[in-house]
């Protein structure tokens, strides 16, 4: 499995410690990844689904992020690390907003990831 703990909550053994490992250092880069809580159960919203998403796919940088981000009618509710990656992941087209709402406080549900992740590879 793994040489060394990807996170304090995964163990070495761990079905998925490659993957998670691969996921956290390769993927986003994590700097003291092997520090830090992976929850590997908890579930995601979608703010931070879109961070992972944007980092993942490498999603070009919205050119007009404050434009995309003005459309977002429950704004206040995305907490303002996410803002960058929300507007790139929206103005992408892989995510749409629902009347006008990114609904932020969702957790994210399978479909949701499924739209996602097919037109992101579409994209590649």
């Amino acid at each position: 499995r793994c040489q060394v703990k990807p996170a304090p909550d995964i163990p070495t053994n761990h079905i998925s410690c490659p993957a998670i490992k691969a996921f956290r250092t390769q993927l986003f880069r994590e700097q003291n990844s092997d520090q830090l809580n992976f929850l590997p159960n908890q579930g995601l919203t979608r703010p931070e689904l879109a961070l992972q998403l944007v980092r993942a796919f490498n999603v070009p940088a919205a050119t007009n992020r404050q434009q995309v981000l003005s459309n977002i009618q429950d704004l206040s509710m995305i907490p303002t690390w996410a803002h960058d990656a929300v507007a790139d992941i929206v103005n992408s087209g892989a995510v749409q907003l629902e009347n006008g709402k990114f609904n932020s406080q969702s957790m994210v549900q399978s479909w949701y990831l499924s739209n996602a992740l097919k037109f992101l590879e579409n994209q590649h």
